[in-house]
Formats: C-alpha cells, structure tokens, sequence
C-alpha cells in the first residue's frame, strides 16, 4: 500500500524546499488545477470560469546547484539534432528561486518549475506513424532510423477542462489562446523543445514524490 498523506500548501513548500528530500533529479507525479486566461477580455462571457486539468502527469524536479539541468537537456537536443551545443539559459525572466530547490517565489506567491519527462520519437517510428512501410531487409538503414532522434513526446498525463465546475469541450472554450512555444531553445524545433513549465504551488492538487502520494487539502 502507497504511503498517503493529506498536506496544506505551506507543507508542501516545506517538503520542495527541504534540499535533502530534493537532491539533483526528483521525479515526481502530480495532478493540477490552472485558471485559462482567455483573450477578449471582460467581454467574454467565459473569461475567469474556465479551468485546465491536468492529471497524470510525470516531471522532473531539479536542484540546480552545479548546473542548469534545463540547459544540459536542450544542449543535449541541440547535439541530437545536429545543431552546435551552445544554448545557455536567460535568468528568470521573473521570481527569485529558493536556492538550491525548484522553487520560485515571486509577488507573494510560490511557483514549481517542473520539467516534463518525455520520450524520444526516432526516425523509423516516425515513418511508420506516417503509414509509410519499410523492409526489414536493409538493416544498416533500419539502424540509422532508430539512432536518429526526430521529436519527443509527452507519454504520460491528460488533458481535460471545466466551466465553473462543469466538462467542457476544448473546442467549445471562447477565446482559448494559442499554445505555447517553449521559446526559441536555441533554435530546436518544436518537436525537439524541453517543456519547462512553473505553475502557482496552489494549483497543485496531488503530488506523488520519493514514496509518499501528498494530497493538498487546502
């Protein structure tokens, strides 16, 4: 049986910001809740009544104490994609970081950068997701498709969203802005990016870490 606990938020900045429960590479599960900020205004009949969930999710928490973690993963896709390895990261462009944690503080509220774990999508799946077939036959070929790296995927964790409480449909939300780019990284495509994201701690609602499932109560 999973070690469960019910935790408030201010508990599970305590446990984010313990640099002995968070050393180099912490994977993490965690389920969330984020307001979608909506174009048009206060003339959007939608506008503050539309939440996004995610559940399921897997990310990396980083300490960071000896190097970016984030711009070691993007130099490693520069490599892969055949690009010079040469990307380092801008400071924040907001918050000051709890040293030595993930933790960003920033206004009186407390954020969570979190790196999603992804998989490597090679050239031969990529074909074959194409409908295109290929002979076994020529193995050499078959080897260089699958040392080929051509995109990562998020494997794990859903999407779904509410309107004051309620499912909704994607495609039914007015004024739902374009995703996110992951900005430039150095020039990778978007299929190569690292997803780096820092939502609000208060947003958290699950978070599956080191053993223990902590579920956030308040």
């Amino acid at each position: 049986m999973k070690n469960i606990k019910n935790i408030n938020r201010a508990e599970l900045k305590a446990i984010l910001t313990d640099t002995k429960a968070i050393n180099g590479c912490t994977f993490i599960g965690f389920d969330m809740v984020t307001k979608v900020a909506l174009t048009g205004g206060k003339k959007n009949p939608m506008q503050g009544e539309v939440d996004k969930i995610h559940t399921g999710f897997v990310a990396m928490l980083f300490s960071n104490k000896l190097r970016s973690a984030y711009g070691t993963m993007v130099n490693k896709r520069l490599t892969q994609s055949g690009k010079d390895a040469d990307f380092v990261p801008s400071a924040l462009p907001w918050g000051t970081r709890v040293e030595g944690t993930p933790v960003i503080e920033h206004k009186g509220n407390d954020y969570v950068q979190l790196i999603y774990t992804q998989k490597t999508v090679n050239l031969r799946q990529f074909v074959k997701s194409n409908g295109i077939s290929l002979s076994d036959n020529d193995t050499e070929l078959l080897a260089l498709m699958e040392s080929t790296v051509v995109g990562y995927n998020t494997p794990n964790g859903n999407i779904s969203y509410t309107r004051n409480g309620q499912p909704i449909a994607k495609e039914d939300i007015e004024g739902m802005k374009a995703s996110t780019s992951n900005g430039k990284q150095g020039g990778l495509s978007d299929e190569m990016k690292v997803i780096v994201r820092s939502p609000k701690l208060e947003g958290v609602a699950r978070m599956t870490m080191n053993g223990t499932v902590y579920n956030i109560v308040d």
